[in-house]
């Protein structure tokens, strides 16, 4: 991920440079914003421990994940979605941490391009894709699902919430808009001279992360966490989309220290999480 991101970072500063000397800005496109790690798919057969699926995209992707059995048969499933750079192999610790903490069978799956499953990377195919595994899970559970979603994880999840009925939304480290993410990472990992660099998200980017604007419709209880010290995506952004939400049960939660990868939740804020989701 630090590599990925540095190879973004010398990227964005040469078209900078180039922008900068011609004045005009610079299109941030999901080339930028994506960073796809592939597991071979070898692994994902080699866990007897876990229930393997494929759900098959709109056009035909393979889209592979597995299920953690719960402790609690009754309680709601849990649909995880990961952050950049993430796979189904990296979530299972919060996999099994959800089973364990919360009873809740939790269902872990790769975006197309990522992980276990096929195609290329598509931000708007994603978005469709995700509805499709949703509705699998959904027949399989038999109810409605809580959606778990880190980072560009929080983009997919939300809009999952705001087409199809859930239990509730889990957003950790969640992005206010493509704008100010871009602005925070040009701020924060770019010299001082690249901070006049009027870069813009494209239009796929630009809708994705526009998380104030599309959480405002999720009426399911919303729980939004993000650490105090996450460089990637500012604080503030994440109160930010809690304030934005359209729930009217909905709870921020601040992690002290924490910066920006998946945590371990053995902590007051997973503790948080847990009595959350158990009173709603």
């Amino acid at each position: 991920m630090l590599a990925r991101l540095g190879m973004t970072a010398a990227a964005l500063a040469l078209a900078a440079g180039v922008a900068l000397a011609g004045g005009a800005p610079i299109p941030i496109g999901e080339a930028f914003v994506l960073y796809p790690r592939r597991v071979p798919v070898a692994a994902w057969r080699a866990r007897p421990d876990l229930q393997p699926f494929v759900v098959r995209a709109r056009d035909g992707t393979a889209l592979r994940g597995w299920i953690v059995t719960g402790t609690r048969p009754a309680a709601p499933w849990t649909l995880t979605f990961t952050g950049n750079a993430g796979t189904a192999q990296s979530m299972l610790g919060i996999a099994l941490w959800f089973a364990r903490r919360t009873g809740s069978t939790t269902v872990l799956w790769d975006y197309r391009g990522f992980g276990f499953s096929d195609g290329r990377p598509s931000i708007a195919a994603t978005r469709d894709d995700a509805l499709r595994v949703y509705d699998a899970v959904r027949r399989r559970s038999r109810g409605d699902l809580v959606l778990y979603g880190h980072s560009f994880g929080t983009t997919i999840a939300t809009r999952v919430a705001t087409a199809r009925p859930i239990r509730a939304l889990v957003l950790h480290a969640a992005p206010s808009s493509a704008a100010e993410l871009i602005g925070a990472f040009r701020d924060r990992h770019l010299p001082a001279i690249m901070h006049r660099l009027r870069a813009f998200p494209t239009a796929d980017v630009r809708e994705d992360f526009d998380l104030v604007n599309e959480i405002r419709s999720v009426r399911a209880p919303t729980i939004v966490l993000h650490g105090t010290a996450d460089a990637m995506i500012p604080f503030d952004e994440g109160r930010a989309v809690e304030a934005a939400s359209g729930a009217a049960v909905k709870r921020f939660v601040a992690l002290p220290g924490v910066t920006h990868p998946v945590i371990d939740y053995d902590t007051p804020g997973g503790d948080a999480l847990v009595a959350f989701l158990a009173a709603i």
